[in-house]
C-alpha cells in the first residue's frame, strides 16, 4: 500500500473514517519541524506489519582549512522540553521493542575521506567496493557509467543501542580543489510535463566577506541556566570562557542568563577591559542550573530592547534547545535581523546529546549567523568549533547577492527558495532552489551569474555552469519545495515579500500561505505542517503481511544514504514538562562578590592517526593550547612565570615556553630598552612572541583553536614594538635563532606528557 499526500485536515478525517469502516490505514503527520507522529489502525491480529519512511536530508557541512566536514545526525531521542507540547503530540505512546536501534550507514566515495568519527556512539567502520551508477549531483550529469565506488560502511560497535541520544556522525574529506566554488544542477522531472528543479550551491568563501574583525558594536551572550541543563553547565561554562577570551579590544559585551526569569551581569554592555572580563570570568564561575524553566522567548526580547541600536550587534545563545515554543522564537530572531537590515546578527551554541537541531540551526539560519552543536565537557575535541563560532561573530557584516538566471527564464510561478537572496547566510554552505514549467531557455543558456557585493559597493561576478542530470528524477524537486514551505512557514516567502501582501498574520494571508502550501507539498509528496501521508489499505479479516510505504521520492542514492534503520528498543517519547521552579523577578541585574577563578578541563590521549576512527576524543596538544588561553590577558599579551606555567600545562611544555621567552628576551633586548615602558611590558611582549612562535611551530593541527589568540596577540605586539622594528621583522629574526637552536623535539616533551598522563 502506497501513501499519498492530501491536506492535512483532509487526511485526519480520511484516517478516522477508515478506522471507524474497519479498514487497515495509516497516517504520518508534522507535529513540529522536527518531530513526525505516525498513526496505525485496524491492523488485524498476528500480522506481520513493516513501515518504511524514506527521507531524504540535504546534510549540513562546514570547511576547515582544507577540510570539509560533513555532519549526518539521526534524531532518536526527544528530550523533556519546557512548556505545552503541541496538541497533536500530547498522549503520544511507543511500544516495547527488546532489539534497541542499530544503524547501518553507507559512505560513498570513500577513497576521499580521511576519517569517520562519532562523539555520541562507538562505532566501527568497514571498507568495501559497491556497484553503483550514480553517486552524486555531478555523476547523475556525466553519461559515462560508473561501474564500482568504494564505500565506508559505518555500524554500531556494539551492534545496537537504546535510543537515549541523538546519533551524530562526523566525515573528514580533503578538499580536491582548494577552495570550493559555487556548481548548478537542474533536474528535469519524470512525470510533470516540462516541470524542471534548479539548485545552485554557494559555499560561505564566495560571500566578499572582510575576514579582519571588526572593532565596532557589541556582543552579548545569552546562556541557558534553566534545570534542564544539569548535566550541561560544565561545557556551557567551558564555552563561556573561550568566548569571552576571544573578544577583541574595541568591542563592548555583556552576559546574560535565563531560566524562568532572565538576568545580566550589567545593565548595559561595557568596554572589554580587563577588570570587566576578571568579573565576567568570575561571574561565569559561578554558573549552575537553577533558574527554573526555559522561558527562552521572554529573555531574547530583552536582551534584544537592551542593544545599542545605533552599532552593530551580534548575539551568542547557549542553550540545549529543549522548549516547545519554536516559531515564536524564529519568527523573533527573524524580524529582529530583517528590520535591522542585518545590523543584528544571532548565532547559537546547542550543547549536550539530545539538542533540538531545529531550534540551534533554525536561529542561526533566520538571524544570519551560524551554529554549532557540542557534547558534554567531558568528551573534549569541541573547541575547535567554540572558537570558529565567535571568528564568525567577530566578522564584518557583509553585502548583497545576486543571481542572473537570463531573462528569459522565471521560476515558476516565482518559486524560489530563497525568495529574497538576503536571507542567505554567509557562514553555511548555501543552497538556493527554483522551480520552473518551462527553464528550456535556462538549459540552452548553460549557465547563471552569481554576483557578491560588499557594503562599500565593490564586488565579483562569476559564470556557473548548469549540470543537466542525465536521467529524470525527483530528488531536487522534493528539495525544492521543502525549502520553499519552510520559507512560508517562516514568514519569508514570495507572498510575504510582495507588494500586495495582504495585512500580516489577516486571514487572508493566512489562506493564501495555505493555499500555496498545499499545493506546493501535494504536487511533490512532502509531509509538512499543512499536508500529511494518508494510507488505505482493504478490510481483512486474515493474517496477512500490510507494508505501508511512506514514498516521499525515488531515491537514487546521494553522495552519503542511509538505508532502511531497523528501529527498536522503546523510544524516549516525552511528555510536556512542567517544572515546579520558583519563578524569578522578570530582570535582575546581577553583581556578585568576587569568586575565585578557576578553569576546569580534563585530559584524554592523543587522538589516533588512523584515517578511519571509532570516535573522537581530546588530545593533548588541545589541552594544551586551552591550558596557555588562561594565561592571556584581556589585551591579548601573555606573562607566564615558571611556576605557574608548570602547574597548568606541565614542566616540560613550560619549561619549553621559558627558554624561548628567555631567547625572546635576549634577542630583542636592544629594540626594548628604546621603550619608554616597564620591564613588566618587556617580559609580556617576550613571553607573547614566544608563546606564538611555539603554537605556529609546533601546534598546527589545532590551529583552528588558537588563531584567535594569536590574533589578539598579534595586535599586542604591534601596539609595544620600539619605532623602527615592525612585526615581520621582530619574528624573522627569532625564528632564525630558533632553528640555530631548536632545542628538544616538542612533539616527544608531549609524547612523554602523554605516557606519564600528568594531565587531569
Amino acid at each position: 500500500m502506497n501513501a499519498i499526500v492530501i491536506p492535512r485536515q483532509e487526511a485526519r478525517e480520511a484516517f478516522n473514517e477508515a478506522i471507524a469502516h474497519g479498514v487497515s490505514t495509516a497516517l504520518l503527520e508534522q507535529d513540529t519541524s522536527e518531530i513526525f507522529t505516525s498513526s496505525l489502525g485496524n491492523i488485524p491480529p498476528n500480522t506481520r506489519l513493516k513501515t518504511k519512511i524514506t527521507f531524504i536530508t540535504l546534510l549540513k557541512y562546514r570547511f576547515d582549512d582544507e577540510r570539509k566536514i560533513t555532519t549526518l545526525t539521526i534524531p532518536t531521542y526527544i528530550a523533556g522540553r519546557y512548556g505545552e507540547a503541541p496538541r497533536e503530540f500530547q498522549g503520544a505512546t511507543s511500544t516495547d521493542v527488546r532489539k534497541g536501534l542499530s544503524i547501518q550507514i553507507e559512505v560513498l566515495e570513500s577513497d576521499r575521506i580521511q576519517r569517520v568519527t562519532s562523539g555520541t556512539h562507538d562505532i566501527s567502520v568497514e571498507r568495501l567496493s559497491h556497484s553503483q551508477a550514480a553517486a552524486n549531483f555531478e555523476d547523475l550529469a556525466d553519461e559515462t557509467p560508473k561501474t564500482t565506488t568504494s564505500i565506508a560502511l559505518v555500524k554500531l560497535k556494539d551492534g545496537s543501542t537504546v535510543l537515549d541520544r541523538d546519533f551524530v556522525l562526523d566525515i573528514e574529506s580533503l578538499l580536491q580543489d582548494g577552495l570550493e566554488q559555487p556548481k548548478a544542477w537542474l533536474e528535469i522531472h519524470p512525470i510533470l510535463e516540462n516541470h524542471q528543479a534548479l539548485m545552485v550551491t554557494i559555499p560561505p568563501n564566495f560571500f566578499m566577506r572582510d575576514t579582519e574583525n571588526g572593532s565596532e558594536g557589541e556582543i552579548l551572550f545569552l546562556a541557558d541556566r534553566s534545570g534542564s541543563m544539569a548535566d550541561k553547565i560544565g561545557s556551557l561554562k567551558s564555552a563561556l570562557q573561550f568566548y569571552v577570551k576571544g573578544i577583541p579590544l574595541g568591542r563592548k559585551f555583556n552576559i546574560w542568563s535565563f531560566g524562568s526569569g532572565y538576568q545580566s551581569l550589567w545593565p548595559k554592555s561595557v568596554d572589554y577591559t580587563e577588570e570587566n572580563v576578571r568579573q565576567a570570568l568570575e561571574h561565569i564561575f559561578t554558573f549552575d542550573s537553577n533558574m527554573g524553566g526555559t522561558e527562552l522567548l521572554a529573555a531574547l526580547e530583552a536582551i534584544i530592547q537592551s542593544r545599542d541600536t545605533s552599532n552593530p550587534c551580534d548575539i551568542i545563545i547557549l542553550t540545549d534547545g529543549q522548549v516547545w515554543r519554536l516559531d515564536e522564537t524564529l519568527n523573533l530572531v527573524q524580524r529582529t535581523h530583517t528590520y535591522s537590515q542585518g545590523l543584528v546578527r544571532f548565532f547559537s551554541l546547542g550543547i549536550g546529546q539530545a539538542v533540538s537541531h531545529a531550534l540551534v540551526e533554525g536561529i542561526a539560519k533566520s538571524g544570519g549567523g551560524y551554529s554549532e552543536v557540542i557534547p558534554s565537557v567531558g568528551q573534549g575535541g569541541w573547541e575547535d568549533r567554540v572558537v570558529s563560532m565567535l571568528k564568525a561573530a567577530l566578522t564584518r557584516h557583509v553585502g548583497s547577492l545576486e543571481i542572473d538566471m537570463g531573462s528569459q527564464c522565471k521560476p515558476y510561478g516565482e518559486s524560489m527558495s530563497p525568495a529574497d537572496l538576503r536571507y542567505l547566510d554567509p557562514f553555511q554552505n548555501n543552497r538556493v532552489f527554483a522551480l520552473f514549467d518551462d527553464a528550456t531557455s535556462l538549459a540552452e543558456r548553460g549557465f547563471i551569474e552569481i554576483k557578491t557585493c560588499t557594503a562599500d559597493g565593490s564586488g565579483i561576478s562569476q559564470s556557473v555552469p548548469i549540470h543537466i542530470t542525465e536521467k529524470k528524477d525527483t530528488t531536487l524537486h522534493g528539495l525544492a519545495g521543502r525549502a520553499i514551505l519552510e520559507d512560508l512557514e517562516r514568514g519569508r516567502s514570495k507572498i510575504h515579500l510582495s507588494a500586495a501582501r495582504p495585512q500580516p498574520g489577516s486571514y487572508e494571508e493566512q489562506r493564501l500561505i495555505r493555499t500555496e502550501a498545499e499545493a506546493i507539498a501535494c504536487r511533490y509528496s512532502i509531509a509538512s505542517k499543512w499536508t500529511s501521508f494518508f494510507l488505505v489499505g482493504l478490510k481483512s479479516e486474515t493474517n496477512r503481511n500490510v507494508s505501508a510505504i511512506a514514498n516521499v521520492t525515488h531515491v537514487r542514492r546521494p553522495l552519503f544514504s542511509v538505508p532502511p534503520v531497523i528501529l527498536g528498543g522503546r523510544p524516549r517519547s516525552s511528555e510536556p514538562v512542567d517544572h515546579k521552579y520558583g519563578h524569578e523577578s522578570r530582570h535582575n541585574h546581577c553583581m556578585r562578590r568576587r569568586a575565585p577563578y578557576s578553569v576546569q578541563y580534563s585530559m584524554k590521549a592523543l587522538t589516533s592517526a588512523q584515517v578511519v576512527t571509532s570516535t573522537s576524543q581530546p588530545n593533548v596538544r588541545e589541552q594544551t593550547v586551552r591550558n596557555l588561553l588562561a594565561f592571556q590577558s584581556f589585551d591579548g599579551s601573555f606573562d607566564i612565570k615558571d611556576e605557574d606555567a608548570e602547574e597548568v600545562v606541565g614542566k616540560e611544555v613550560a619549561g619549553a615556553i621559558c627558554s624561548a621567552t628567555k631567547k625572546v628576551r635576549a634577542l630583542a633586548n636592544e629594540g626594548l630598552r628604546r621603550l619608554r615602558t616597564t620591564a613588566a611590558v618587556h617580559r609580556r611582549l617576550a613571553a607573547t612572541a614566544a608563546v606564538l612562535l611555539f603554537l605556529e611551530k609546533n601546534f598546527q593541527e589545532c590551529k583552528d583553536l588558537w588563531e584567535l589568540m594569536r590574533s589578539k596577540g598579534m595586535a599586542y605586539i604591534r601596539n609595544h614594538l620600539p619605532a623602527g622594528l615592525d612585526e615581520t621583522t621582530f619574528f624573522k629574526k627569532l625564528e632564525e635563532d630558533e632553528a640555530e637552536d631548536s632545542g628538544e623535539d616538542i612533539t616527544k616533551v608531549i609524547a612523554q606528557a602523554q605516557k606519564r598522563r600528568r594531565y587531569s
